[in-house]
């Protein structure tokens, strides 16, 4: 069997970016209720385990956690205790049977320290790449509103790299919502120019009708 390369392993104490879809891609987590549930399973067990959440985004489909794992075998725990107890009352609750989780989750090391406000960033703006708000601040469902404004939220352990950015917390929160109206601004070139092309491309399309 081939080797692991040592960049793609995770090893004890190290930050890492977590997520995983749901079986055949379907929307089992587009209940506020499950959505909720499953907020509170990873609340109870991350601090059972000795998981530190930084980050997280839980979409319709898929959900997204940046961490920090005390020991690996424990996270395995955690992950396979979480996800077993989410199948369970999604499968109650929807009546149905089967998997939820599709294959494996998959789990990228976070080892750069610039590495992490990138994966804070990118988790925030999940909601909205993904048209379920507008801005990040309309989705509960993610750590936004913790970093930007300092809105109280029990699972969360602040991320290193975030408290570096400045010893004030307003000032870290300005500093935050100031990096996230970029990205917003980024995106929306992002999708102009997606539209241009779509319409360039059409356009070749007719005239090679004519």
């Amino acid at each position: 069997m081939a080797r692991v390369p040592r960049k793609s392993q995770i090893y004890d104490g190290e930050s890492f970016h977590l997520f995983w879809k749901c079986h055949n891609n379907n929307f089992l987590l587009e209940d506020d209720y499950i959505k909720r549930y499953f907020y509170k399973l990873l609340l109870k067990y991350s601090q059972k385990y000795n998981v530190k959440i930084h980050s997280y985004s839980i979409l319709s489909n898929h959900p997204h956690i940046f961490g920090t794992l005390g020991k690996l075998n424990l996270f395995s725990q955690f992950q396979r205790v979480t996800n077993s107890m989410l199948a369970k009352e999604i499968n109650e609750n929807s009546s149905r049977v089967g998997q939820v989780v599709l294959d494996r989750y998959k789990i990228i090391p976070v080892r750069e320290v610039e590495q992490q406000l990138s994966v804070m960033l990118y988790l925030d703006m999940n909601a909205v790449k993904a048209g379920l708000a507008g801005h990040p601040k309309y989705y509960k469902w993610s750590s936004y509103n913790y970093y930007a404004f300092g809105v109280h939220d029990p699972l969360l352990t602040p991320s290193p790299y975030y408290l570096a950015l400045s010893g004030v917390q307003e000032k870290r929160m300005a500093i935050y919502r100031e990096l996230i109206e970029c990205k917003l601004i980024e995106l929306k070139k992002w999708n102009v120019a997606k539209k241009q092309s779509s319409r360039e491309d059409s356009n070749e399309t007719l005239i090679k009708l004519l």
